[in-house]
């Protein structure tokens, strides 16, 4: 079991501390303060819960009297908790320690008080008071928490190794991949490298997947990034065509740890919310489209270290797993038993044959252009102006799909108007180098938005079932409405016999029910 020492000469050095460990926390969580009288328990949980709620000025008391103090405001709600007076189970059941961390994180100061039902996932921070007013901490993982404290020290290594130690860390919110995000903040008098102020910060760990079939991933069947290295290469390429992608300040590839420029909180998901009128945005997210397909499709991008990486193609197999996902996990959900073999069979012959009218028009997708990945950056010119935050699971595929992501949004609802002006604006600046027309264009467009919806409803329902993300069920009326909207296009009548034969004729209504839990 590794123990990470931190010697803390002073006061700053313990809030230090607190501030590299508040960013790890989130609910469930059991941090054991350990240490005697004086040793710096509740300066450390002062620290953390500082850091938490972002307020330097917060008054966090030692709870020795009052046994457990609340913080419900902050990036996750906290109690902190003291059980030196403590002598029996029920006295700390009644405290509701339990409840506490089934709601957000626990700080507990003496927690041996627990005896043998100490929880087995813990942070344990073991305080002791050294000469001369230092502290020395001896941080140990149990549980889960052996392998994530050592991925945030080396994070933590990884921040002052690129300058940006001093700088205040506030998590952002995530994905559906395992990826996480944090926002760095230097005090507005104190820029940091590259003379910023804040930068962005990308955690993408390596972790053992399920073989799905051949011996492969779901990651590697669908020819999803699985390193750093991706983004690295398309975002350099984005950047050399005059697209906005974030700046890169520091990497460490083997751990995966990125460092990049912070293009700021305007997402399209958030406009879209807010009512803002998004002609202007979407008009350059369309520009962005169809400057990217001017170009012929990269096979190959290199990369700054000599090496090179080879961009994957969109193939049949992986639009065959892709709509897998459907009879798989949405067919169950939906009918209470797995889909016969000679179903799901006849779904995916359906789908290659659809999948083999799509020729030509071959260009870089980055496959999830969507308002959640696209900043506002007003500031900017043209095309520019539209900020790519997501492009390390691009493939050479048809120049329709990523127009798809951005006019069939499964995270906001975009109006049939709206979906329309999308595509107008996009046919109006189409290259010439995809060699196709329209009609074709809005053949190949109402496949994939089929595609990608039917991909997506069974997506949300692995989410749901298998990693524990119920909140994805909340898209899944939206998905499937854009579904009916790509089934009136003629080449789909297939498609759409097929989907009524086995799932009735209102498959919008079957999903909603599901998302709103009857």
């Amino acid at each position: 079991m590794n123990v990470i020492v931190r010697h803390l000469a002073d006061d700053a050095a313990t809030a230090q501390l607190g501030a590299e460990i508040a960013p790890w926390l989130r609910p469930g969580d059991f941090v054991a303060l350990e240490g005697g009288l004086g040793a710096g328990k509740t300066a450390l949980a002062r620290a953390i819960l500082q850091a938490l709620a972002s307020d330097e000025t917060l008054e966090v008391p030692s709870p020795t009297y009052t046994l457990v103090q609340t913080y419900p405001d902050g990036r996750l709600p906290v109690s902190h908790l003291d059980l030196y007076r403590l002598e029996n189970r029920q006295d700390i059941e009644e405290l509701g320690l339990d409840d506490a961390m089934a709601r957000g994180a626990a700080l507990v100061e003496w927690p041996s008080r627990l005896g043998d039902t100490l929880p087995g996932d813990r942070l344990e921070v073991q305080l002791v008071a050294t000469p001369g007013g230092q502290r020395e901490a001896k941080l140990t993982g149990y549980g889960t928490w052996q392998d994530r404290l050592n991925r945030c020290h080396l994070m933590s290594q990884f921040i002052t190794a690129s300058g940006w130690q001093s700088a205040t860390r506030t998590p952002l919110a995530g994905d559906s991949s395992t990826r996480s995000y944090e926002r760095l903040s230097h005090a507005p008098n104190k820029n940091g490298p590259a003379g910023a102020t804040t930068a962005f910060l990308m955690n993408w760990p390596q972790i053992e997947e399920a073989i799905v079939s051949d011996g492969k991933t779901y990651r590697q069947l669908a020819g999803l990034a699985a390193s750093v290295m991706p983004f690295l290469a398309v975002g350099s390429y984005l950047h050399r065509l005059g697209l906005s992608v974030p700046a890169l300040y520091a990497a460490d590839r083997e751990n995966g740890f990125l460092l990049l420029e912070d293009l700021g909180d305007q997402s399209y998901g958030q406009l879209m919310a807010s009512g803002q009128d998004m002609r202007l945005p979407l008009e350059a997210a369309t520009a962005a489209l169809a400057r990217l397909h001017e170009e012929p499709a990269p096979r190959t991008l290199p990369l700054a270290d000599g090496n090179s990486y080879k961009v994957p193609r969109y193939t049949q197999s992986i639009c065959l797993i892709e709509i897998d996902l459907l009879t798989v996990w949405a067919w169950p959900a939906l009918k209470g038993a797995p889909c016969p073999a000679d179903i799901s069979t006849s779904f995916r012959e359906l789908w290659a044959g659809l999948f083999a009218t799509l020729g030509g028009a071959q260009t870089l997708m980055l496959r999830d252009f969507h308002s959640p990945n696209l900043l506002w950056l007003p500031e900017r010119q043209g095309a520019g102006r539209a900020g790519i935050i997501d492009h390390q699971d691009a493939v050479i595929a048809h120049a329709a799909y990523d127009v798809v992501s951005l006019g069939q949004d499964a995270r906001v609802d975009i109006s049939e108007t709206l979906e329309a002006m999308i595509v107008d604006a996009y046919l109006a600046n189409m290259p010439g180098q995809t060699g196709i027309g329209e009609d074709e264009f809005r053949r190949a467009y109402a496949v994939f938005g089929a595609q990608r919806a039917v991909r997506l409803i069974g997506l949300f329902f692995r989410l749901a079932a298998q990693d524990g993300k119920p909140e994805y069920l909340a898209h899944l009326p939206r998905t499937a409405n854009y579904l009916g909207r790509n089934l009136r296009h003629p080449a789909l009548g297939p498609l759409k016999s097929w989907l009524e034969r086995h799932f009735g004729a209102d498959l919008e209504d079957q999903v909603g029910r599901i998302e709103a839990g009857q």
